[in-house]
C-alpha cells in the first residue's frame, strides 16, 4: 500500500473517529488495521500520523464549536477538504480502495456492527461525493462491505458486479471446484477488480490467504488459488468481460519457431512455442543477445522464421489479413523530427484511415493525444537526438501513439521503458495495460522491469543468451520455477509477506550465477548454461503448457475483421507529398540552404567567368568563357539535384519500416517523393538561370536554359534516390557521390575532347559509348547548340550557313583528301583504300568504274576528272548559299557591317560558335574512320541524326522529323529519368523484407 493511500486513510479515519463514538475505540481499530498490513516500526509511525490528525482536526472542532457552529457542518467541511487534498494525489482506483477501507473502518467502529446511524451515512456520502464516486458504484461498495451475502442481487443490477464460484444458485461466473464464492466488482475506469470471500474457505491471492472481513484488489498479473480448483488469473476475468462486450478475441500462436541469421550458422532463436490471447500483457525478458527483438520481428511478420509457424487465429502473420492487425513499436525512434507531435500523428492517421473524412481523423488524433497524455506537447516539434524538445517518455508515448492510431489488435513494443525514469516507466506500462482492457494483445520486451511492472504482466516469456527459451508462463510462477531448480529456501514465497513487493532481478541473478574458484572469485563461466536452462524448461514447463493448450486440430475461425481503411493511390500520393513538403518547410536550415545555394553559386561563377578580350566593356558576343560557364552550370545543376535527393530514401527508412503493415503503395510514395524533389530542383534551376542570365547577358532562351538545367537536375534526383537506396549510412552515401560526379566532368565533352580519349572508345566526330550514359553530355550539348544556332542572329541564317559549310567542306577538304587517298590506292593497293574509293558512290562518283582488282591508272584518271567536276559543283553550291545568306541579311535590314556586328555581338557568342564548329582548332578538319572520311569541324551544321548518333554539337536531330538538338536531348534526359523511376518502383515492389537486427 502506498504512502499516499495510507496518509489519506489516516485523515479520514481521524475525521470518522471524531464523531464522538470514542477515541479509544477508533485508536484500537486503526492499530489493528495497521498491524495487519505493516511491520512494527511502520505501525508506530502511522499511529503517530493518525494521532496528529486527531489533534489537528479535534482542535479545529473545538475552536469552531466555541463560535457556535454546528458539529455536522464542521465535519462536512473537513471531510470535503480532506477529499480535495486526496484527489490531487490518488488515481481513481486508489480512491476506490480508500473508500472501501473507509467503509470497513466505519463497520469496525460501529456499535455491534449492526446498524449505521444517520451521521455515518452522511459521512460516507460526503466521502463518496468528494471522490466523485457515482451512486451505483457506491451502492456496490457498500453492499460488498456491509451486506456481501446480498451480492447476488447486486449482480443482476450492475454490469460491473459479478460472482465467482460453482454454486449455481448464486448465479455469476461458474468455476469448477470453487466452493467459496467470491463477490467481485470491476472498477469501471482502471479495470481493477475488488473482491471479498462470501463464507468460509481457503482462497489465496498471490500466495496470501484472503481475509473474509476485508475487500482486496485483484490487479493485473495476480492469481487466485483455491484447493481442488484450477488457478484463476486476472486475465481470465478480463477475457470474460471481453466476451460479454463482444470484443473479438484473437489468439497468437507460436509453434516451434526457430530462426537463423545464416543457416546453418548463427542461430538467433531456438525452438520456442507459446500462446497469447487478446487482452493480455505479455512480458519478454532476457539479457542482451538473447533474441528478444528477433522474436518480436518474427511475431510482427517483418521476417519469416527459418522453421516453425507464427499465426494469428490460424493465419500466418506474414499474410496481409493477419499482418494488418499487428503493430510494432521498435526500440529506436520512428519519428519525423521536423514535424510537431500532432503532425506526426496526423499523417499516420491519414495513411491508416484515409477513407474517412478529415474531421473524423482530427477527432481521432485529438482523442489519441488525450489518451496518451500528449495534448500539452502536441504543438512542439519532435526534434532529433541532438535537438530534443520533448522528453524521452513523451517520445516513447508518441511512438506508441503512431501504432495505436491504427487500432491494431496486437501491439508489439520493444524496450518501451529503456532510458526512462522509474516514474515514466510505470506510467508508460500503465498505458500499455490500459490498452489490454479494450482487447488489445500487448507483448512488450523489457530488460529490467520493476516489481510493479513485473506483476502487471499476464504472462512472461524469458529468453537466455543465444536465443534459448527458459520460461513461459505466469510471472510469479517464473520466480518459483527458478528458485525451485536451484533449491532456494522457501521457493514458493516469491513476494514480500507484508507489502507484496516482488524482485524480478532474482530471475537473472539465478540464471547467470557464476562458477567460483577456490578463492571465491568468478571464473567467468555460468553454473547452469543456457542449454541446461532450456532443458529444464522443456521438461518442467512445456508439458504443463501443452495440457492447458487448446486442441491443435480444432478449426479456428479468423476473428479479425479486415477493414481496409487505407486510402487509394491518389490519396496516398497527396498525403505523402504534403508530409514531405511540410517536413522540408519546417527545417529552416534546409530551406535556407536550398533557396540560397543556386543564386549564390550562379552569381559567384558568373562574376568569375564574365570576361572578354577587352577589359573595359563586357559584351556577350566577345565573352571568352560562355562555353565553360554553360558546362559548369550543367555540373552545378547535377550537383544540386544529387545532393538534394541523396539522403531522401535513407532518412525515410525507419518511417517506411513503421508503415510496412499499412501495405502502402510504394509507387505512390516514390512518385510523391520525386514530385517534391522536382519542385525543389525547378526552383533552384530557375533561380540559377535568372542570376546567370542577368550577369552574363545571355540572349533569350531563358525557358530553354532553365528547362535544360531542370531536366539535368531531375535526372540527378533519380540518381540520388538510387544512391540513397543502395547504401546504409550517410557517410557512405556522400563518399559515393564523387563516383557519379567525376565521370560527369570527364565525359561531359568539355574538359576532354571525345577524339582525344583512349583509342578503344575515342571517336573522330561522334560520342563514345560511355558518354551516352552521362547526364552532363546531354545537357551541355543542348545548351551549346541552342545558344550557337537558335538565336536572333543565327536562326534566320542557319540554313544558308549550313549549305555554305557543307559546300566548303566538300570543295576545300573532302575532294583534296579523296585525291590523296586515290593516289595512295594506286601505290599501295590497300583494301581499305579501295573500300574508301568505292564509297564515293553516295556522291554519284566512280559509279561506272570496275574496281574488283584494284585501282589502275585509267580508273584513277576518270575519278580525278569526276572529282574536279564535283568540286566545281560545290563552288556553285557555296556561291548559291552565300547569295541566299546575303539576301536574308538585306531582307532583315542588316545591310551594313556595323549593323551585323552589333546584332551578332548581342546574340551570338563567337567563342561558343568556334567551340561548336572547332574553327579555332589547328587541324585539317578531316579524319579517316571506319573506311570513311569524316568532317571533324562544322559539327554545328551537320545533318540531323538520331539522338546519340552523329557529331557532337550538331544543331539538329532526327526523330522521324527534324527537331532542334535541345528538344531531342530533353526527350533523352526525361526518358532516362522515367526509366530510373520505373526501375525504382519495380525494385521496391520486388524487394524482400529485411532481416531483424539482433539485440
Amino acid at each position: 500500500m502506498s504512502r499516499h493511500i495510507l496518509d489519506a486513510l489516516m485523515q479520514l479515519f481521524a475525521l470518522i473517529t471524531l464523531r464522538e463514538v470514542g477515541l479509544d475505540r477508533g485508536r484500537e481499530v486503526v492499530a489493528n488495521f495497521l498491524r495487519s498490513r505493516l511491520n512494527r516500526d511502520l505501525v508506530t509511525e502511522w499511529l503517530n500520523t493518525f494521532e496528529s490528525y486527531l489533534v489537528s482536526y479535534g482542535g479545529a472542532v473545538e475552536s469552531r464549536k466555541a463560535k457556535g457552529l454546528k458539529r455536522t457542518a464542521l465535519r462536512s467541511t473537513k471531510v470535503l477538504r480532506a477529499c480535495a487534498d486526496i484527489n490531487r494525489d490518488l488515481q481513481a482506483s486508489e480512491k476506490a480502495l480508500v473508500f472501501l477501507r473507509v467503509l470497513e473502518f466505519e463497520m469496525a467502529i460501529s456499535e455491534e456492527h449492526v446498524e449505521r446511524d444517520r451521521l455515518s451515512r452522511e459521512l460516507i456520502d460526503l466521502v463518496a461525493d468528494g471522490f466523485g464516486i457515482r451512486e451505483g458504484e457506491k451502492k456496490c461498495y457498500e453492499t460488498l462491505v456491509f451486506e456481501s451475502e446480498q451480492w447476488p442481487t447486486i449482480t443482476q443490477r450492475y454490469h460491473e458486479a459479478f460472482l465467482i464460484g460453482d454454486q449455481p444458485q448464486l448465479g455469476g461466473v461458474i468455476k469448477q471446484g470453487w466452493t467459496t464464492a467470491l463477490a467481485c466488482f470491476r472498477h469501471p475506469e482502471s479495470q481493477v477488480v475488488f473482491l471479498r470471500p462470501i463464507g468460509a474457505g481457503a482462497v489465496q491471492l498471490n500466495g496470501e490467504l484472503l481475509d473474509t472481513n476485508r475487500t482486496q484488489p485483484f490487479t493485473p498479473g495476480s492469481t487466485l488459488r483455491h484447493p481442488g480448483a484450477a488457478p484463476l488469473h486476472f486475465v481470465d476475468i478480463q477475457r470474460s468481460f471481453m466476451e460479454e462486450e463482444n470484443i473479438p478475441e484473437l489468439t497468437l500462436s507460436i509453434d516451434e519457431v526457430s530462426h537463423w541469421f545464416q543457416y546453418p550458422n548463427k542461430q538467433a532463436l531456438h525452438p520456442f512455442s507459446a500462446t497469447a490471447q487478446s487482452g493480455m500483457l505479455v512480458g519478454v525478458m532476457g539479457a542482451s543477445g538473447s533474441g528478444k527483438s528477433t522474436l518480436l520481428h518474427l511475431l510482427a511478420g517483418t521476417a519469416d522464421p527459418t522453421f516453425g509457424r507464427v499465426e494469428l487465429d490460424g493465419i500466418p502473420v506474414t499474410d496481409n489479413r493477419a499482418n494488418a492487425h499487428i503493430g510494432l513499436v521498435p526500440q529506436e525512434d520512428h519519428l519525423l523530427p521536423e514535424l510537431t507531435v500532432k503532425e506526426n500523428l496526423w499523417y499516420a492517421a491519414r495513411l491508416a484511415h484515409g477513407k474517412e473524412p478529415e474531421t473524423a481523423t482530427a477527432k481521432r488524433v485529438d482523442q489519441c493525444l488525450l489518451r496518451l497524455g500528449l495534448q500539452e506537447t502536441q504543438d512542439l516539434p519532435v526534434g532529433d537526438a541532438l535537438n530534443k524538445t520533448i522528453s524521452g517518455g513523451q517520445r516513447k508515448r508518441l511512438n506508441i501513439a503512431l501504432e495505436l492510431i491504427r487500432e491494431p489488435k496486437v501491439l508489439l513494443v520493444d524496450e518501451p521503458t529503456s532510458g526512462l525514469s522509474s516514474k515514466d516507466s510505470e506510467s508508460l506500462m500503465d498505458l500499455l495495460k490500459q490498452m489490454t482492457h479494450t482487447g488489445t494483445l500487448v507483448i512488450a520486451v523489457i530488460h529490467q522491469p520493476s516489481g510493479d511492472i513485473f506483476r502487471s504482466f499476464d504472462a512472461l516469456w524469458v529468453l537466455d543468451q543465444g536465443g534459448y527459451p527458459v520460461f513461459t508462463g505466469r510471472p510469479l510462477d517464473a520466480l518459483t520455477h527458478f528458485r525451485t531448480i536451484v533449491n532456494h529456501f522457501d521457493a514458493e514465497q516469491v513476494a514480500c509477506g507484508l507489502c507484496g513487493h516482488v524482485n524480478p532481478e532474482q530471475i537473472f541473478n539465478i540464471i547467470e550465477v557464476p562458477v567460483l574458484d577456490g578463492r571465491g572469485k568468478s571464473t567467468g563461466q555460468r553454473r547452469i548454461s543456457p542449454k541446461e536452462w532450456n532443458d529444464f524448461h522443456n521438461v518442467l514447463v512445456v508439458p504443463e503448457l501443452e495440457k492447458a493448450a487448446p486442441d491443435q486440430n480444432q478449426t479456428v475461425e479468423f476473428r479479425g475483421k479486415v477493414d481496409n481503411r487505407t486510402p487509394g493511390w491518389g490519396a496516398q500520393w497527396c498525403i505523402q507529398a504534403a508530409r514531405d513538403v511540410n517536413r522540408k518547410i519546417k527545417n529552416k536550415q534546409y530551406l535556407l540552404i536550398n533557396l540560397l545555394e543556386a543564386p549564390v553559386l550562379a552569381i559567384l561563377l558568373a562574376i568569375l567567368l564574365r570576361a572578354t578580350e577587352s577589359s573595359v566593356n563586357y559584351n556577350y558576343g566577345d565573352a571568352q568563357n560562355i562555353p565553360h560557364f554553360l558546362f559548369v552550370s550543367v555540373i552545378v545543376a547535377i550537383f544540386m539535384g544529387l545532393t538534394v535527393s541523396a539522403e531522401e530514401l535513407f532518412q525515410d527508412r525507419l518511417m517506411r519500416k513503421r508503415e510496412a503493415n499499412l501495405h502502402l503503395n510504394w509507387g505512390a510514395y516514390l512518385t510523391a517523393k520525386c514530385a517534391v524533389l522536382f519542385c525543389i530542383s525547378a526552383l533552384q534551376t530557375v533561380l540559377f538561370s535568372i542570376c546567370a542570365s542577368v550577369i552574363l547577358e545571355l540572349p533569350g532562351h531563358f525557358f530553354g536554359y532553365a528547362f535544360t538545367l531542370f531536366s539535368v537536375a531531375a535526372s540527378a534526383n533519380l540518381f540520388g534516390l538510387i544512391i540513397s537506396l543502395l547504401f546504409n549510412s550517410v557517410r557512405v552515401i556522400y563518399l559515393a557521390i564523387p563516383l557519379f560526379i567525376i565521370p560527369q566532368l570527364m565525359l561531359g565533352g568539355a574538359i576532354v575532347p571525345f577524339r582525344s580519349m583512349h583509342t578503344s572508345i575515342a571517336k573522330a566526330t561522334g560520342v563514345p559509348w560511355p558518354a551516352q550514359a552521362i547526364i552532363s553530355r546531354w545537357g551541355f550539348e543542348a545548351l551549346t547548340t541552342m545558344y550557337a544556332s537558335d538565336n536572333a542572329f543565327s536562326s534566320p541564317l542557319f540554313g544558308a550557313e549550313q549549305g555554305m559549310a557543307k559546300a566548303e567542306y566538300l570543295r576545300d577538304r573532302w575532294v583534296p583528301e579523296i585525291k590523296r587517298h586515290l593516289d595512295l590506292a594506286q601505290e599501295e593497293d590497300s583494301e581499305s583504300l579501295v573500300t574508301l574509293i568505292k564509297g564515293l558512290g553516295r556522291y554519284q562518283l566512280a559509279t561506272d568504274i570496275h574496281m574488283s582488282s584494284g585501282i589502275n591508272s585509267e580508273a584513277a584518271l576518270v575519278i580525278h576528272s569526276q572529282l574536279d567536276t564535283f568540286r566545281n559543283r560545290q563552288r556553285a553550291a557555296w556561291l548559291k548559299a552565300k547569295t541566299e545568306r546575303d539576301s536574308i541579311l538585306l531582307r532583315l535590314g542588316w545591310d551594313n557591317q556595323s549593323t551585323v556586328k552589333a546584332i551578332k555581338g548581342t546574340e551570338l557568342n563567337q567563342t561558343l560558335l568556334d567551340w561548336t564548329t572547332e574553327a579555332d582548332v589547328l587541324s585539317t578538319g578531316i579524319a579517316l574512320e571506319d573506311n570513311e572520311i569524316h568532317n571533324t569541324k562544322d559539327a554545328l551544321y551537320a545533318k540531323a541524326h538520331w539522338p546519340g548518333s552523329g557529331p557532337f554539337h550538331a544543331a539538329q536531330s532526327w526523330i522521324g522529323l527534324t527537331v532542334p538538338k535541345r528538344v531531342a536531348n530533353w526527350m533523352v534526359l526525361w526518358a532516362g529519368t522515367f526509366i530510373m523511376m520505373l526501375g525504382l518502383i519495380l525494385w521496391g515492389n520486388l524487394k524482400p523484407q529485411g532481416r531483424p537486427r539482433r539485440t
